[in-house]
């Protein structure tokens, strides 16, 4: 694994470079995140959810609908929140995860 700029590579592709074509496809949110929990499939061999959080409730947007029952629960923000199994994302590829998610709506919300 090599790291470069805080984002990680793997496999000799890094998930920031491929966040920046998402965002550069200017599709709506639901299509870009589904895309990046691809891609973290892919790279991390992790199953993710994308849910936006309504109070208690958390509500299935993108990803793996498999994950979306996992006990791991982080949110992004106030509005959106990130679900996935336990073990199957370092705290590094964790933090990555978090973070491009984070552009992601930020850059679709403008």
């Amino acid at each position: 694994m090599i790291i470069m700029k805080g984002s990680v590579m793997e496999n000799g592709i890094c998930l920031s470079d491929a966040v920046a074509e998402i965002i550069d496809n200017r599709e709506n949110l639901k299509c870009a995140l589904q895309k990046f929990c691809n891609l973290v499939n892919e790279k991390y061999s992790a199953s993710i959810s994308i849910c936006e959080i309504f109070g208690k409730r958390w509500s299935f947007i993108a990803g793996s609908k498999a994950s979306y029952n996992a006990k791991i629960r982080v949110e992004i923000n106030s509005s959106y929140g990130l679900v996935y199994e336990k073990d199957t994302l370092s705290p590094v590829q964790l933090r990555n995860v978090v973070k491009l998610v984070r552009k992601i709506i930020k850059e679709r919300n403008k």
